[in-house]
C-alpha cells in the first residue's frame, strides 16, 4: 500500500489486517511531513516498509 505510513492508509491497515489475519501489509513510504509510523505499533509485526517515491520511476525499472 502507498501511503502506509499516513493517518488514513494507516487505519485502513489495521482494518484490513483485523479482516484478514494471515495477511501481512508491505507499505510503500515516502519520508515526508505526514509519516508516522508509530500509527502501526499494533501491527508492526505484522507489516513492513520499503521506503520509496512513487514518482520516481528510474528507481523501479
Amino acid at each position: 500500500m502507498t501511503g502506509a505510513a499516513g493517518f488514513i492508509v494507516a487505519n485502513y491497515v489495521h482494518h484490513v489486517l483485523k479482516w484478514e489475519p494471515n495477511t501481512r501489509v508491505v507499505g510503500i513510504v515516502d519520508i515526508d511531513f505526514a509519516r508516522n509510523t508509530a500509527d502501526l505499533d499494533p501491527v508492526i509485526d505484522r507489516t513492513a516498509f520499503e521506503q520509496a517515491d512513487i514518482t520516481d520511476l528510474e528507481g523501479y525499472i
